[in-house]
């Protein structure tokens, strides 16, 4: 370890760089990287911010072995009997002790003029420029039974995408809060609907319903969080308006999002418009909702009234039969002490 560390400390300022980064990135991963994950997340933060992944910045995947074995492993995965297939390799740190060496002295690759820390910030960071790309700001459309950026290459292509949609939180939880701006510009960007449409084709039980038994006899009932914690719960800026904003987009929405994964009949009616989320109607959450300036196939909106949101308790709709009718029944306190109320019934036509 000594050797290789003073070898590698007398290299190249480049080779260093990327030796910081692919430890950073296979230590702090939250499931073991593939090869070519890997490599795309290199490649990511050699790239310029919210551009396509630029040619001349592609690492060389030699390069990468090369640098940091025999530190870390990687593992061939390929089945014996599938010679016709591209070899495909995980990578794994070559034993505890060494992860937990590089986590207590994450400065041991720095020099006097370089920030090459190996920390959780690039991870972070990969995922949070790898989703931010422009190929992702819009929908994917699937065509002849393959899903396609808004460049047409296909997302089968992208080996990172489905990584980063599904533990891009997750690795913002891990670093020191810096700059909450970034993650506000990409929650409220075309961008994260992309995320949210893949998380609903290939993230398993991203959208399901967890439970746990409470203090009584019943159960609470969970779905899983997609912010940072530190985002959603910081007590000023706008995570929490923004958390809220989503949880009413679960609200309507959790069942048409989980049904790729619901193990359902496949005559399920649902399923041919399955990843097809320009069909949900944004509008209809309100224009104070964050989500409702995404674009929808279809024109809808709120019904929502102007009285203050203090005296006006509880507020119930339905729709005629005929469709041309609609009444919203207002219950509004007076009293609530003397249990005094006016009930205010409207139609609209």
């Amino acid at each position: 370890m000594v050797c290789w560390l003073f070898t590698l400390l007398n290299a190249c300022h480049t080779d260093v760089q990327l030796c910081s980064k692919v430890f950073a990135l296979v230590i702090f991963a939250r499931r073991p990287l593939r090869l070519e994950e890997l490599t795309e997340a290199i490649w990511c933060l050699e790239s310029e911010p919210h551009n396509k992944l630029q040619q001349k910045a592609k690492p060389n995947v030699n390069s990468i072995r090369t640098i940091v074995q025999p530190f870390i492993e990687f593992i061939n995965t390929n089945k014996t009997d599938d010679s016709s297939a591209e070899e495909q390799y995980t990578c794994r740190v070559l034993h505890s002790t060494l992860r937990d060496f590089l986590v207590d002295h994450p400065n041991i690759l720095c020099d006097n003029s370089s920030d090459l820390r190996i920390s959780a910030e690039w991870p972070a960071r990969a995922c949070l420029r790898y989703l931010g790309q422009s190929r992702y700001s819009g929908l994917l459309v699937r065509r002849e039974g393959r899903w396609l950026d808004v460049t047409e290459d296909p997302v089968d292509c992208h080996p990172l995408l489905v990584y980063a949609a599904k533990y891009w939180d997750k690795h913002l939880d891990d670093v020191t809060v810096t700059d909450s701006g970034s993650v506000e510009s990409f929650i409220t960007s075309p961008n994260f609907r992309t995320c949210v449409q893949v998380q609903s084709l290939w993230v398993e039980a991203q959208f399901a319903f967890f439970s746990r038994p409470d203090e009584g006899d019943g159960f609470n009932t969970y779905v899983r969080r997609v912010f940072p914690s530190w985002f959603a719960r910081a007590q000023n800026g706008p995570g929490q308006r923004l958390w809220t904003d989503y949880r009413r987009f679960l609200h309507e929405w959790i069942y048409f999002l989980s049904c790729e994964q619901c193990g359902g009949e496949k005559t399920c009616e649902i399923l041919p418009y399955v990843g097809q989320l320009d069909r949900m109607w944004f509008g209809a959450l309100g224009p104070n909702n964050f989500l409702s300036r995404l674009e929808s196939r279809c024109t809808s909106f709120a019904f929502q009234t102007d009285a203050d949101s203090d005296e006006m308790r509880y507020v119930f709709d339905a729709v005629s039969e005929t469709g041309d009718e609609i009444m919203i029944l207002r219950i509004q306190s007076v009293n609530m002490f003397l249990y005094h109320m006016h009930l205010i019934a409207e139609v609209d036509l």
